[in-house]
This record gives structure tokens, sequence and C-alpha cells, in this order.
């Protein structure tokens, strides 16, 4: 699994000596939603068979640690 890490910097404002020139690069600058892959909506879809599956192990380690202590 990738992780991707957004570096964030300061947009630097233009100088107010002529406003028609006011433009950002903060729109050109990020990438495109096609281009965008959230890291929770990849691993969204194992989730109905992950959480019961480490559900079930945890259950039996308690379960398991009970009997050992008893």
């Amino acid at each position: 699994m990738q992780v991707k890490f957004v570096q964030f910097c300061k947009v630097q404002e233009p100088h107010m000596s002529n406003p028609t020139d006011h433009t950002t690069n903060a729109a050109h600058s990020s990438p495109s939603p096609a281009q965008e892959q959230d890291i929770v909506e990849s691993i969204a879809h194992s989730a109905p068979f992950i959480l019961p599956l480490v559900g079930g192990v945890l259950m039996f380690l308690l379960a398991f640690i009970a009997v050992f202590m008893a």
C-alpha cells in the first residue's frame, strides 16, 4: 500500500498594483480527480471481510486468555 503525503505550500498573493491579474496557482497545482485516489476508498471494499475476521481472532484470543487464567 502506498501512502501519499500532501505537501502544503503557501500561495503568494500577487501585488495589488493591477487587480485584474489576481490569479492563484492553487487550481493548477492540484491533481485532477482522475489522478487523485483516496486511501480510505481504496481499502473500503475489503472492510466487510476483514472486520469480522479480525473480530473473530480477537474473541478467540480473549477466550484463550480467560481459559488460561482460570
